[in-house]
């Protein structure tokens, strides 16, 4: 017995999703690996490099929540300043 058009494709895309889940979390467990190799091997250099990386993001996560506060300040203000 076949199976339908519509059934065939939903586990078609079920099927897929997990492969890409499982490939995903086997690339996250080798760079995990790497990383504590790293670690073991030269403890000094990763703590510089993870420090670096935490600040980085800190300061881009900083920027994107000032661009928009202005931006929905400025959002606020040009609708307000309309004439009526």
């Amino acid at each position: 017995m076949a199976m339908p058009d519509k059934t065939k494709r939903h586990l078609e895309s079920a099927v897929g999703y997990g492969i890409g889940c499982a490939v995903l979390g086997l690339f996250g467990a080798a760079c995990l690996t790497v990383f504590a190799l790293l670690a073991l091997a030269m403890p000094m250099t990763v703590s510089i490099v993870t420090g670096t990386l935490a600040v980085l993001a800190f300061l881009g996560w900083r920027k994107r929540r000032r661009r928009q506060a202005t931006e929905s300040s400025s959002a606020s203000m040009s609708s307000s300043d309309r004439p009526k």
